[in-house]
């Protein structure tokens, strides 16, 4: 895939082949790009997005992550891949053993189809955009300035519920999983709700 266009068409073809057209769609780091991308191309197909520190879409992504994450996607060594995922995580602790050896497995053996790179979406994207929206990021978050991030959002969907998770980095899914869980599922019973 290698540009929006073709990710969103990707997107589609699953949802279809899955027999889905009224989702709640949620995705992190690129992830929750690919989902926002969608969302702002299909918003009559979601009931609701969660994006959890998602790639590039309000901010564009530090040099420092390029510099980070490459060597460990060029030459896939344990190493690097380590070297990644810690500063990923912001504290520099390794991996749990069990999620590291996922990880390393993925890195090594992923053939990797995705060659579009994030970029921030601009204001008149969200022109259509009316979807209940949740956006989680770490105050500790390294890709990008987390507090921007949230502001820019903000400024973009009417609406945007936000939390930021203190202590939380890039890696908020691991770190804070309990955080991230009961965030999402508040967000969701309170749709429900309504």
């Amino acid at each position: 895939m290698k540009n929006r266009e073709e990710a969103n068409h990707w997107l589609q073809t699953v949802l279809e082949g899955l027999g889905l057209n009224q989702i709640d769609l949620a995705g992190h780091l690129m992830g929750g790009y690919l989902a926002l991308n969608y969302g702002l191309a299909h918003p009559e197909q979601l009931t609701s997005l969660a994006l959890l520190a998602p790639a590039g879409s309000f901010h564009p992504m530090s040099l420092k992550f390029f510099a980070k994450i490459y060597p460990a996607l060029l030459l896939r060594t344990e190493k690097r891949i380590d070297r990644a995922f810690r500063w990923f995580s912001g504290t520099g602790q390794p991996l749990d053993p069990i999620f590291r050896s996922q990880v390393i497995a993925g890195y090594q053996n992923a053939k990797p189809l995705l060659q579009l790179m994030p970029s921030s979406f601009k204001p008149e994207d969200f022109s259509r955009y009316r979807v209940p929206t949740l956006l989680l990021v770490g105050d500790k978050e390294v890709i990008y300035p987390p507090l921007e991030v949230v502001a820019r959002a903000k400024r973009l969907i009417p609406g945007l519920h936000v939390h930021v998770i203190p202590g939380a980095s890039h890696s908020l899914t691991i770190e804070h999983a309990d955080d991230v869980n009961h965030l999402l599922l508040r967000f969701l019973a309170e749709l429900r709700s309504e």
